[in-house]
Order: C-alpha cells, then sequence, then structure tokens
C-alpha cells in the first residue's frame, strides 16, 4: 500500500472519507499508544480544513484531453486531491498540471473502479485538469485542496530513482536489438546479464515496498532475444504507477534513436 496523502486528510469537515493512498499514511500518522508516566503528553495535529474547489464534482462521457478542466486553486493550497470514479471499457488516464512542470503528473487505472490520487501544488503550477478515457466510459471527479503540503515517500522516491538506470539497460539492450540493428544476440545477452545483475542487487537494497516489485520484475524478464521487458511488463506498470502516486518521476535513458 503507498504510503503518502495528505496529513489533513485525517480531518475532513465537508465529510469526504479519504481512502486507497490515505490508508498506510494515517496509520502511521495516528499509531502509538497512551501516555506513559515521565512522558509529554501527546500534542495533537490542528485540525485544518479542506476546501472544496470550484466545481465541486465534474462529470462527463469520453476523454477531456484535447479542452482540459481549468480549476480555480484556493489561495494558501499547497496540495490537490481527488476522488474518480469511472464506469465503463478500458483504462483512465487523469493528468494534473502541464507535462513541463515538475509537480506535474498522471494517474491511471482501470475503469470501473473508484480511485483517490494528491498532487502537490507550486507557485508557478496551473490547475490544468485532462482526463483521457474510452469514448463511452462516463466519469465523476471530485477535487478538493488544501493548505497542507503533499507528503512523498523517501524510500519510494530513492527506489524509484535507482530503478531508471536499471530499466534504461534492459530497454537499451531490447530496443538496440528490436529496432535499430545497433545490438546483435551476443550483445543482447551481454546487456541483460548485466542489467539483471543490477536489477538482483536493487531487489537486495531496495527499502520500500517496492522490494517484492522488482523481484517480481526480475522473475518475469523474458529470455527470448529482444524481448526482455515484455514478460515483465505488469510489475514494471506496477512500479511506474507507485513512483507517479510519489511524484517521483521514472523515465528511459535512451542510447538509441536521438
Amino acid at each position: 500500500m503507498l504510503t503518502l496523502f495528505l496529513r489533513s486528510a485525517q480531518q475532513r469537515h465537508v465529510g469526504v472519507a479519504s481512502t486507497v493512498v490515505a490508508a498506510a499514511l494515517l496509520l502511521s500518522a495516528c499509531a502509538g499508544g497512551g501516555e506513559s508516566v515521565g512522558t509529554e503528553p501527546t500534542v495533537e495535529p490542528p485540525v485544518l480544513e479542506i476546501v472544496d474547489a470550484t466545481p465541486s464534482e465534474l462529470t462527463g462521457v469520453g476523454p477531456e484531453f484535447e479542452k482540459p478542466i481549468m480549476l480555480d486553486i484556493p489561495e494558501g493550497s499547497n496540495s490537490f486531491h481527488i476522488e474518480f470514479d469511472c464506469e465503463g471499457p478500458g483504462e483512465f488516464v487523469v493528468q494534473f498540471g502541464n507535462m513541463w512542470e515538475a509537480t506535474a503528473g498522471s494517474h491511471r487505472g482501470e475503469c470501473s473502479t473508484s480511485s483517490d490520487f494528491a498532487w502537490p501544488i507550486t507557485e508557478s503550477f496551473r490547475s490544468t485538469l485532462r482526463i483521457v478515457v474510452h469514448d463511452e466510459a462516463s466519469w465523476t471527479l471530485r477535487p478538493t485542496f488544501s493548505p497542507m503540503a503533499f507528503i512523498s515517500d523517501q524510500a519510494i522516491g530513492d527506489d524509484c530513482a535507482a530503478f531508471i538506470p536499471v530499466v534504461s539497460d534492459l530497454s537499451n539492450a531490447d530496443f538496440g536489438y528490436r529496432y535499430y540493428n545497433a545490438v546483435d544476440e551476443d550483445e543482447w545477452r551481454e546487456r541483460v546479464a548485466l542489467a539483471t545483475a543490477e536489477l538482483d542487487a536493487l531487489v537486495s537494497s531496495a527499502e520500500s515496498e517496492l522490494k517484492d516489485v522488482f523481484a517480481e520484475v526480475r522473475a518475469t524478464l523474458g529470455t527470448d532475444v529482444g524481448m526482455a521487458l515484455d514478460s515483465a511488463y505488469d510489475a514494471i506498470t506496477t512500479v511506474h504507477t507507485a513512483c507517479s502516486r510519489n511524484h517521483t518521476a521514472v523515465y528511459y535513458i535512451s542510447e538509441f534513436g536521438g
């Protein structure tokens, strides 16, 4: 379970329950026993009201990408949260912010589910909201803002960063062989062997919940020449999803194609 969300989601005056991504944070933030002799009493965190966005609920059928939704950001907001329900075929993608902004991010999942997502807000942040769904899929989005900062998980961030060179090496081996004729079969095997050793080291050193996912990537790597990553697609997607929720960038460092 991802350990990130907004601290202010612990106390919500408007009555919208924080679920999914909030659960682990709430447990870690609120856990602990009663007062013990000789210690100071636990200080309760301040109750900060979450502010409804305008409008407070959005609905639609099909994508809203070419004409993005613009939301007014209340003054003093430092984080943004949405509850997203989707009914229909296929997957969805929800993007908040412009792609060139460091805090912009996309979240995805399967329609016919309910999801919670959160984003940090900076001074230069623009509340551009895009939704990509199947043309026949209907969706409902409930946005809120908070003065509390977005809290990312440092361990997940570190593991996401460590995954970049590994997946880049595997990707370059596959793409160099399949698309650019720059890697022959022997070199492909050498590259994959080195990348696999890097992945083994990452499985051993990872300190977040991604440790088990990295092990799954390792276990499902393909052995067909030029197809190392194909069999591990689901596990790699899980890594990307976790890193995206943590707002930690994961990307491929491409060796071929300019």
